[in-house]
């Protein structure tokens, strides 16, 4: 007997769940026949096997194993928004450069 074959809309549903970075723009046929995404962050389409999505083993073959890094804009946009008591003396470059930060209320400098 064979298996029932899940709905395109089911299909949709858990990769918008597992994947919430990854759009499908294609119809959902079989889990062995592949189909169009889309990976939201990065913009790259690609034609992915639905099975390897379901298992955990798929996302965005651009995106995948690259490490997250901030930008220094990004890193001084963040501290301002955390500690908004803190004034940044020096641009953030990077984390193995001393940062120059000075605490507004005691005038201590780290």
């Amino acid at each position: 007997m064979p298996i029932p074959l899940m709905s395109h809309e089911k299909f949709v549903k858990r990769t918008k769940r597992d994947y919430p970075t990854i759009k499908v723009l294609g119809k959902y046929t079989g889990a062995m026949n592949k189909i169009k995404v889309k990976c939201i962050d990065c913009g790259n389409i690609w034609n992915s096997i639905p099975g390897r999505l379901q298992s955990m083993r798929g996302g965005c073959p651009e995106c995948k194993g690259k490490k997250f890094r901030l930008k220094p804009k990004d890193v001084s946009k963040i501290i301002k928004d955390k500690y908004p008591n803190v004034l940044i003396l020096k641009p953030y470059e990077t984390a193995k450069n001393k940062n120059e930060i000075q605490m507004q209320k005691y005038l201590s400098r780290f």
